[in-house]
């Protein structure tokens, strides 16, 4: 009988440190999130319910939801984030991905792009007179080689828009009910995004025609028809500002749930803080240019730091394959998922 004592307890004790080991490195203090709850305990965590993502903090495992009526274990026993999919997990973190990479290269990108423009237009510029017919240095810039340049531009925001459909993909998997609204916002706000994008570049060799160029190379377009395309650009560039701030606000939101499923506390905290202080420091700062570029970082810090809670639970999900069938699984050795 002794022997058999120890031997569950040498197994209780490699497992606990198996567990340990598979918690993300910069995680292990957040272990209080764990949504553990009894017929004696409630839940000490803001733990969303499967159903209607209503808050379960204080309630016990037999209650049920007072919003939606769900029993409280169905919320539970499908809480750790590690038992999702492991090819969701990497389109995910090959999507947030491909939003730090394009948000990188943009600002490169674009200063390149204005250096072509520059360069182009110093070599078509030609001096005259100023005369009551001729006010003088005429600039003739081609609007093609404009509208060129300005799609060159873009191509960083099609991998951030890219990212942001490819996290907005709906996971076929039961708990997916709880980020489907938030999944669905990033699908829109990146279609609108992306449409209004090429719209606005479309509308470029337009916008720099001939009534405000009238040298070789215009559009031959009349200044009527030049205002009425440059405000159709301007309310097409005001619907691709709801469709980033719709990306932005879902990303944020997908964060803060996922990261409560993987006891990511301080991504959790954070995230939260950011997705008020980024609006509010990229508007009051934006006269300053400096505003935009503060809030720019944060997200792609934030972004990183998600990231790395995704590369934990790919790690969990490799060694709970390589654990031997007889030893008790991650979330029995870590304070249980399950009663």
């Amino acid at each position: 009988m002794g022997d058999r004592d120890q031997t569950g307890a040498s197994e209780a004790h490699d497992s606990a440190d198996m567990a340990n080991r598979a918690i993300p490195h910069g995680f292990e203090a957040d272990l209080g999130l764990e949504p553990t709850a009894s017929d004696h305990f409630p839940i000490a965590a803001d733990l969303p319910c499967l159903k209607c993502a209503y808050s379960l903090r204080g309630l016990k495992y037999s209650d049920l939801c007072p919003e939606c009526g769900l029993p409280v274990r169905a919320s539970i026993d499908n809480w750790p984030l590690h038992r999702r999919d492991p090819e969701a997990i990497r389109r995910e973190h090959r999507a947030t991905g491909f939003v730090q990479y394009g948000m990188l290269a943009y600002p490169i990108v674009v200063l390149s792009a204005m250096g072509l423009q520059i360069a182009y237009a110093a070599q078509r510029v030609r001096f005259a007179p100023a005369t009551p017919g001729n006010p003088g240095p005429i600039t003739a810039a081609d609007p093609w080689f404009i509208s060129a340049t300005s799609i060159f531009a873009m191509v960083p925001l099609f991998f951030v828009y890219w990212g942001w459909w490819r996290l907005g993909i709906r996971e076929p998997e039961p708990r997916a009910i709880e980020t489907d609204s938030i999944r669905q916002w990033l699908r829109v706000g990146a279609v609108i995004a992306c449409v209004s994008a090429i719209v606005q570049v479309l509308a470029t060799p337009f916008s720099a025609a001939a009534p405000f160029t009238p040298t070789p190379g215009g559009m031959g377009v009349s200044a009527g028809a030049a205002i009425v395309i440059m405000g159709i650009s301007f309310l097409v560039s005001i619907a691709g500002l709801f469709g980033l701030c719709a990306c932005f606000f879902a990303s944020m939101a997908l964060i803060i749930r996922l990261g409560h499923r993987g006891r990511a506390g301080d991504l959790v905290r954070k995230a939260r803080r950011d997705r008020i202080a980024i609006p509010i420091v990229t508007v009051l700062l934006a006269c300053v240019v400096i505003g935009p570029v503060i809030g720019a970082v944060l997200y792609y810090i934030r972004l990183a730091q998600f990231r790395k809670l995704l590369d934990g639970v790919l790690r969990v999900q490799s060694e709970l394959q390589e654990r031997p069938a007889n030893q008790a699984p991650l979330g029995a050795a870590s304070g249980g998922f399950e009663p």
